[in-house]
């Protein structure tokens, strides 16, 4: 951002940045919705959490071979399924928090020193689009020439003059 005083653009950007973290953030409406399945899936997660330390407990009671498989399966569809529930409650966590300033690359910082404007360049750069301006004008005029030999175009482009308050010299 550039402006007269640079601690007004530094404030500026900052504001701008500010602004646009702010609209990462879910609308009221969003954000109920993202609240309740928060709360669906932290209380699926400590119901499936009591599951597995229960079947942890009884497991070493139980000795009959084709039980204790039977109960492995299901402890590992257990954990299985806790592993989706914080993820689904991390994301869930993030989409309410919105991006914060740690996206942001390169925060804005106002400069260590003064600059001068590099005249060389500019000077280059206007006679390089003075001459392409001159250049386009000169191709321009000769096609508006050539053009008018023709008498269909010729009157197309006396109205034209005429619409515009254009005489012909």
């Amino acid at each position: 951002m550039e402006d007269e005083s640079p601690a007004r653009a530094h404030d500026l950007a900052n504001a701008l940045i500010d602004a646009w973290l702010a609209t990462t953030k879910p609308p009221p409406e969003s954000k109920l919705e993202l609240t309740r399945k928060l709360k669906l899936s932290q209380d699926a997660l400590e119901t499936v959490s009591q599951l597995l330390k229960r079947m942890a407990g009884e497991t070493t009671t139980v000795i009959q071979p084709n039980v204790k498989y039977e109960l492995g399966t299901q402890a590992v569809q257990l954990l299985q399924q806790r592993n989706g529930y914080v993820e689904a409650i991390a994301a869930t966590e993030l989409q309410l928090r919105g991006l914060t300033r740690d996206v942001v690359v390169s925060p804005p910082s106002l400069p260590t020193e003064a600059t001068k404007p590099k005249k060389s360049l500019i000077a280059v750069l206007a006679a390089l689009g003075s001459g392409f301006a001159l250049l386009l004008w000169v191709f321009m005029r000769q096609a508006w020439q050539n053009a008018a030999q023709d008498p269909e175009t010729l009157e197309k482009q006396v109205r034209l003059r005429a619409a515009l308050g254009m005489h012909r010299s």
